[in-house]
């Protein structure tokens, strides 16, 4: 992927094995439906596929 993009750092609460995980993203600043910008919170977990929580936000540039 071309820089610039960020390094999302998710935590899961479920119990399963995973505790933290790293996914390239190469956008973390959304639009709603209603027209508000928000910034993600939440991450699929890779082992149970529950939602687990965003818990670091790091930007890599070229």
């Amino acid at each position: 992927m071309k820089p610039p993009y960020f390094k999302v750092t998710g935590r899961c609460d479920t119990g399963c094995s995973v505790d933290t995980w790293q996914v390239d993203r190469k956008q973390v600043r959304k639009i709603s439906t209603s027209g508000q910008e928000y910034t993600i919170d939440r991450l699929v977990c890779p082992q149970c596929n529950a939602w687990g929580y965003v818990t670091k936000i790091e930007e890599v540039k070229g």
